[in-house]
């Protein structure tokens, strides 16, 4: 289902963000924005902003943030159509049938996603109704899994016929098409289909926001070569590194008890689900990742991991251990008894015993210490050497410096060892380490395209330099006339970093086709959780951090502050551009060996100088005051 833009723009327009959501926080007005207790994440303080110019709100307690339609859609568990349909009948705007338009207007990322939903109702109905699904039915039976969990979590069965989506399908080429790149489906090289799940029990797979995008289907066949488990494959709304299997239905445990458990499979989560255990998110199979903790991060920084008791379950634990260290999260391990894994100690001793386990977890360096004395790796000096420095190295990962003393208080006292011994040792790792990141930096600032320059890697600790940052911060104050004046001088395809490219380049759009181009709007058409938490993030600190801009009020010098403040950043941002062209020029002198390479870089080199002066010298039209 897809609504017009312009019914959309009528929904935004009318529903104001305040309003609304006062209607479930308390809100009251400091300055030029509403605060409030964090409905998202249990506190005390309230941290929870909401600014009425902008329509948009941010907590900066669990970073939460976005327009009124992610407030009702994070809140209420409202999909984007649900939550524009639910104000829209508040503020009694029709939407008619006919109105709704053609899915084959949608994007393909719409389309993917409603065919998606559309396949787990057809597993789902399957799982619960077809005689044919008996066997599956019975399957979680004796997992002691009930009919509710089931439809919580959506689980169904694909029909052993391998034909079966190819036959639902044959309908419509283009569903068939799309379900071929979401993997419904298998196209062999001769152009024949079939059921990538056909026989399997299903797990259907959910973004943050409760949306299907990829499947997990787990074999019901025994003593065959076929894999117990086989994933959807990645696709345009599915990478398999960056998802979390159940988070969007644990998130709000996650942030009341702000802890999170972490299992490692399906079922494990299922079973403590079931007997209330409710802060609770899978790994999935897959080895834990940087992009998962970030993403877990948002709702917490305490994390208990309870994997499974044998070897394998171990060392997954302990790979955790060094993702969420780098990421700065607290991190404790609970144990379980020989070959028992959380599915099975649950239902085995009861959701009391398993509580009582997890209120023993100890921290990682108790658990790394319990494990390797068990397997007499201090049996002897030599051992103990290796072992001792192999339990300093994740503390390298810690920042928190107090947290990494603390640390290496508690080993020093546990080996009886000096803690100065210990510190010179972590600090070889720590010099390792810096050795083996060391590359060449670019200069702090905005990324931009330059001759022989390559693109560094973007990660959330550096998705926005400070220049990115303020020239976001600017176009988020939503004036035409500034917009323009940006555009002009910087365009889109001069910038090499994709997050800042792809937010400006909304913005660009939205001014050209003459759209809305307040933050509210453009924070709709991101379709990156990420990227919106980002982008409101940067436009509050418009109000709050900066006290440059703390002086944008509304007043009649408020353009000519705005435009002035736009003209400077055109300026630094034109002359990082040739300062970064020239650092490497420079760099390409070392490689050149004839004396006519290193007379024409030198030629461009003193011509990228040259418009450094011209652009010290720019002059701009400047604004009345």
């Amino acid at each position: 289902m897809r609504i017009p833009e312009q019914t959309i723009e009528e929904v935004r327009q009318s529903a104001d963000v305040v309003d609304v959501i006062g209607h479930y926080v308390q809100l009251r007005k400091k300055g030029r924005n509403f605060w409030g207790l964090c409905p998202f994440h249990g506190e005390k303080t309230a941290s929870f902003s909401v600014n009425q110019e902008k329509q948009i709100f941010h907590c900066f307690g669990c970073h939460t943030g976005g327009n009124v339609f992610k407030f009702l859609m994070e809140y209420k568990k409202l999909s984007y159509v649900e939550a524009i349909l639910e104000l829209a009948a508040e503020y009694n705007i029709t939407i008619n049938q006919e109105e709704h338009a053609d899915p084959r207007e949608q994007s393909e990322k719409e389309r993917m996603h409603d065919l998606n939903e559309e396949i787990a109702r057809v597993f789902l109905d399957t799982l619960l109704k077809s005689p044919n699904a008996e066997h599956a039915r019975s399957y979680f039976e004796k997992r002691n899994l009930k009919i509710q969990t089931m439809r919580s979590f959506g689980l169904g069965y694909a029909p052993s016929n391998k034909a079966f989506l190819v036959d639902y399908f044959s309908k419509s080429e283009e569903k068939t098409e799309l379900a071929v790149k979401l993997g419904l489906l298998i196209k062999t090289d001769d152009g024949r289909l079939y059921d990538r799940f056909a026989g399997r029990i299903m797990f259907p797979i959910f973004s943050p926001n409760g949306r299907v995008i990829a499947f997990a289907g787990r074999t019901m066949e025994t003593g065959t070569n076929a894999a117990k488990y086989v994933n959807s494959p990645e696709s345009l709304i599915y990478t398999k590194g960056k998802v979390l299997y159940g988070l969007s239905i644990a998130k709000d445990d996650i942030r009341k008890t702000d802890s999170a458990i972490m299992v490692e499979g399906y079922m494990d989560l299922l079973a403590l689900y079931q007997n209330g255990i409710r802060n609770v998110i899978a790994v999935s199979g897959t080895a834990l990742t940087e992009d998962q903790t970030l993403l877990l991060s948002r709702y917490t920084k305490n994390v208990i991991a309870m994997f499974d008791a044998d070897t394998a379950g171990i060392k997954a634990a302990m790979r955790s251990v060094e993702i969420l260290l780098k990421k700065n999260m607290n991190i404790s391990i609970a144990s379980l008894e020989n070959n028992e894994d959380p599915d099975s100690y649950i239902n085995k001793f009861g959701k009391d015993a398993l509580q009582e386990r997890l209120a023993k977890a100890v921290d990682f360096l108790e658990f790394q210490t319990t494990y390797y004395v068990s397997k007499g790796m201090l049996d002897d000096p030599q051992k103990s050497v290796e072992t001792i420095r192999e339990l300093l190295r994740p503390l390298a990962l810690v920042d928190d410096e107090l947290k990494r003393i603390l640390l290496i208080k508690s080993l020093a006292e546990k080996f009886h060892l000096r803690e100065k011994l210990l510190e010179e040792e972590l600090q070889v790792i720590l010099d390792k380490n810096k050795a083996a990141e060391r590359v060449p930096q670019q200069q702090r600032g905005i990324t931009t395209k330059t001759q022989g320059a390559s693109k560094a890697p973007v990660t959330l600790a550096t998705k926005f330099a400070p220049l990115e940052r303020e020239l976001i911060r600017i176009l988020c104050e939503g004036e035409p006339d500034v917009i323009k004046l940006i555009k002009t001088h910087i365009p889109v395809n001069d910038l090499a970093n994709e997050p800042a490219k792809k937010i400006i380049g909304l913005i660009y759009r939205a001014i050209e086709n003459d759209e809305n181009v307040s933050l509210s709007a453009i924070v709709d058409k991101l379709d990156d959780e990420e990227l919106e938490r980002e982008i409101t993030m940067i436009a509050f600190d418009a109000y709050i951090v900066s006290d440059r801009w703390e002086e944008l009020t509304p007043s009649p010098i408020r353009m000519v502050r705005l435009t002035r403040a736009a003209q400077d950043t055109i300026k630094r941002v034109k002359m990082l551009v040739l300062d970064q062209e020239i650092q490497t020029l420079k760099a390409e002198l070392h490689d050149k060996a004839s004396d006519e390479q290193v007379t024409d870089i030198m030629m461009r080199i003193q011509k990228a100088i040259n418009k450094k002066l011209e652009i010290e010298a720019m002059v701009f039209e400047q604004p009345a005051d």
